[in-house]
């Protein structure tokens, strides 16, 4: 998705959210990554979603193959990831521990991750991305001294001016 800027924003805003079952082992996201990063450019750029990627980078116990690969591509890509890993955002039960399939990556723009530990009815969290606003710098004016402009314009004449 595009966001497209507002009048007192510089550029637009690329955000790719993506939903990966933990199931689909087989997926891997190099060529949509690549894919998004080329579309945004110098753009900033949020990829943010329920990826499922087992990597010991993101609180799980082992790292599997999706999981790997899924860094691989997010470092080649120069992604930053955002979230704060102490805050665990799929609650574990009995049988599983707290994890961290939902992950937020940017380009290209400030960022904050946040954990609002509020569920719904779900076993995952939800959290909250803000973008630092990139408003345009405000123009400077220039004042004019009237008092400054007569005196010249008496010293020299007016048809000078």
């Amino acid at each position: 998705m595009e966001i497209l800027p507002h009048r007192a924003v510089k550029r637009s805003i690329f955000v790719l959210n993506v939903y990966s079952p933990s199931s689909d082992e087989k997926r891997h996201f190099n060529r949509l990554l690549t894919s998004v990063v080329k579309m945004a450019g110098d753009n900033p750029l949020i990829v943010a979603g329920d990826f499922n990627p087992r990597n010991t980078e993101w609180r799980y116990l082992k790292s599997e193959d999706k999981g790997t690969k899924f860094a691989e591509s997010l470092n080649a890509l120069d992604l930053k990831l955002i979230n704060i890993l102490s805050l665990p955002s799929r609650r574990g039960n009995s049988v599983q521990r707290d994890t961290m399939p939902d992950l937020t990556f940017t380009k290209n723009v400030r960022a904050t991750w946040d954990n609002l530990a509020e569920y719904l009815g779900s076993d995952h969290c939800i959290v909250e991305i803000t973008v630092e606003n990139e408003a345009k710098a405000p123009t400077k004016l220039k004042i004019t001294d009237s008092d400054q402009f007569r005196k010249i314009r008496e010293q020299k004449g007016s048809t000078e001016l």
